[in-house]
């Protein structure tokens, strides 16, 4: 699909909006897990991993809806690692295991994060990535 078909110009506005809340709660989700203590505290972490995928959700829907005219890898990719860091995440709570493995499928997700907003035209993207020493 080309992106700069009629459909896809009229959504990308509203794409690009809940990509960037979806980005931002997921980097302060992530953000907030490596923080000090941060694993010790899922009444912090989860609003804001539940916040990032209300945003997702609402992206797949509008994505689904108009599939036939604005399909893109990049949304399917992203909305796949997404969901896998969301389980990892979520797993690793429920199960008080480490969250290494949500720090390696947070990696990968950004890499396809990045692609997408390349796609929304998101002018400089860096700021959507986690800081974390």
């Amino acid at each position: 699909m080309d992106v700069s078909s009629d459909k896809f110009l009229q959504l990308q506005d509203a794409l690009k909006g809940l990509f960037i809340s979806a980005m931002l709660s997921t980097k302060f989700c992530y953000e907030s897990l490596f923080e000090e203590g941060g694993d010790e505290h899922p009444e912090i972490i989860l609003p804001l991993l539940n916040d990032a995928t209300s945003s997702v959700n609402t992206m797949r829907a509008i994505y689904i809806t108009f599939y036939d005219d604005i399909a893109h890898q990049e949304f399917d990719e992203f909305f796949q690692h997404f969901d896998v860091f969301k389980d990892e995440v979520l797993t690793n709570f429920r199960t008080n295991h480490s969250h290494q493995w949500s720090s390696i499928e947070y990696t990968r997700m950004i890499e396809w994060a990045m692609d997408l907003a390349g796609l929304l035209a998101i002018k400089d993207p860096e700021f959507l990535k986690a800081k974390v020493e």
